[in-house]
């Protein structure tokens, strides 16, 4: 599985002009590796978490939303046990073995039926009727850039072609960037012993079991 130059593009949700990172003198792994710039995933390669995504829906700051059936009602994917004493509704995310889920071919069918979203979510947010309802991403900023870009493919990126190193982040220019990504991706594949078309590897943090994607930000200091 590889992309080619002309398949990346990325995505925002916010604006694409260069903007002050307050967090650039924190030296953590995500805080910005220039104190001036935007973030950025590849479309395919989306960390919600990262997004904000987990905001709950209905907040202010959430990039989600419910999906509705033909019905216009929200689609069901799980509840809590009823048989059993329910933790604080404050603690609902923390408790994931409280809930039932489909079974994996129903969940299967409603991928299916669903697939015209792309990034479905599932099990991040419990309603407070305790049920679990099928949630996409909001529309995002989607725009192509071939310039500079900071990434954190540092042990995938040969040193002689890093132009800048800062924090846990490397400089390269595009087509560097794309080579890195590409072996980035192999890696997590390989090592998750799973595969998807290029359209579904989002879907490899809905499943049951959970694959950060956080090494596939980026970071732009404009376009």
């Amino acid at each position: 599985m590889s992309y080619n130059k002309k398949d990346i593009k990325f995505i925002r949700f916010g604006d694409l002009s260069p903007i002050k990172q307050s967090g650039y003198k924190k030296d953590t792994y995500h805080s910005a590796p220039v104190n001036k710039g935007f973030y950025a995933f590849v479309e395919f390669m989306i960390e919600p978490f990262l997004l904000g995504g987990y905001n709950p829906i209905g907040t202010k700051y959430s990039k989600r939303k419910y999906i509705k059936d033909h019905n216009g009602n929200k689609v069901i994917v799980g509840k809590f046990h009823e048989d059993i004493n329910k933790p604080p509704v404050d603690e609902w995310d923390d408790h994931f073995e409280w809930i039932i889920n489909l079974e994996e071919e129903e969940m299967e069918n409603i991928y299916k039926k669903y697939s015209k979203h792309k990034v479905l979510f599932y099990g991040t947010e419990i309603h407070k009727n305790g049920y679990i309802y099928l949630h996409t991403m909001k529309k995002p900023k989607r725009f192509s850039y071939k310039g500079e870009i900071w990434h954190h493919h540092i042990e995938e990126t040969p040193n002689h072609l890093i132009l800048k190193r800062s924090k846990d982040w490397v400089l390269t220019d595009f087509n560097t960037f794309v080579d890195s990504f590409n072996k980035a991706v192999f890696e997590m594949v390989k090592d998750n012993n799973v595969w998807r078309r290029k359209a579904d590897l989002n879907l490899i943090s809905t499943r049951n079991k959970q694959y950060s994607k956080d090494i596939f930000e980026v970071f732009i200091e404009k376009i």
